[in-house]
């Protein structure tokens, strides 16, 4: 918070002996100037020639305040510059490539365990903040969910294709095409209804572009997990890969958790409590110390062979 100053001029009339004098003393004794120059100046001023009055005493400028965002938290760092940007508007707190590689300067420092992969890889320039519909990357994911990428792909071919799309699904296209063609695309049922929800939700105006880039973290959470077929890790890898979102701590993914557990050497995988006190000193970087844990070189056979996304389970 900042604090208004007042001008120094206002400090020199109150503490000046003329503030307090009588006003009647005052008046009976006009002030005198000081040199024959000021002398001057006062008759000239007293002409009334605009031209020839002297400029008014500079006042101290005032600083504008400043958008509290992520290139002026850059310096902070820990739960308080975390609390600030997880409670931004998404579209304010996206990552950058200067903000990026500021997170990387930053937890290079902050971790000494990655310090080596970040100086191999280098700022992960897929956590950038995307511009693109947030409808056609959650239906996206929606269709990758649990399949094997090349599958998925495919499959998603075929979806655009069923919905006379080239590039992207849109709510409307997705709405107007017959469930059977969907099914024929290679959708379970299940799926091909969870998309029909998202449309819906789009399509109603319940969620928009707009309106996501106005959330916070807590609020997008909440308002995705309304659509069936998406969970909390859905919502936490849209929220890194699409939104940018620096401080995203995907506590149910499988590869971030053997990713800490090889990098910090555990004798089992840590569970969420526990990925929370390791990740505290890469706040508020989370979504980029994540991303690198991807990297680590994890043993196939690491302890606790659990899938992080169970069948049946929103993702």
């Amino acid at each position: 918070m900042q604090l208004r100053k007042r001008g120094i001029y206002g400090f020199v009339r109150r503490g000046s002996s003329a503030a307090t004098e009588p006003a009647s003393a005052a008046a009976a004794a006009p002030a005198l100037p000081a040199t024959p120059q000021a002398a001057t100046e006062a008759a000239a001023g007293s002409a009334g020639s605009d031209d020839a009055s002297p400029p008014p005493p500079p006042r101290k400028q005032r600083k504008a305040p400043q958008d509290i965002g992520i290139p002026g938290l850059l310096l902070g760092t820990g739960a308080g510059a975390a609390e600030v940007i997880d409670h931004l508007p998404l579209q304010e707190a996206g990552l950058t490539r200067d903000s990026l590689q500021a997170a990387c300067d930053f937890l290079a420092k902050a971790d000494p365990k990655l310090a080596p992969l970040i100086q191999q890889l280098g700022p992960p320039d897929r956590l950038l903040a995307k511009r693109g519909s947030n409808f056609a990357t959650l239906a996206k994911a929606i269709v990758f969910q649990q399949l094997a990428t090349t599958a998925a792909a495919v499959i998603y071919g075929r979806v655009l294709a069923a919905c006379s799309c080239t590039e992207s699904l849109s709510p409307a296209a997705l709405l107007a095409a017959p469930l059977a063609a969907l099914r024929r695309a290679g959708l379970s049922e299940r799926k091909a209804s969870y998309l029909q929800d998202l449309a819906a939700h789009f399509n109603d105006g319940r969620l928009s572009d707009a309106k996501i880039a106005e959330m916070d973290e807590e609020a997008l959470e909440k308002a995705l997990c309304q659509v069936r077929g998406i969970g909390v890790w859905t919502c936490h890898m849209h929220a890194m890969f699409h939104l940018g979102s620096p401080d995203v701590l995907p506590t149910g993914d499988l590869g971030v958790r053997r990713g800490m557990q090889a990098l910090y050497g555990l004798k089992e995988l840590p569970d969420a409590a526990a990925m929370e006190a390791l990740a505290e000193k890469w706040r508020p970087f989370r979504s980029v110390g994540s991303y690198f844990m991807w990297k680590v070189e994890a043993p196939r056979g690491s302890a606790g062979g659990k899938k992080g996304r169970q069948k049946g389970k929103k993702a």
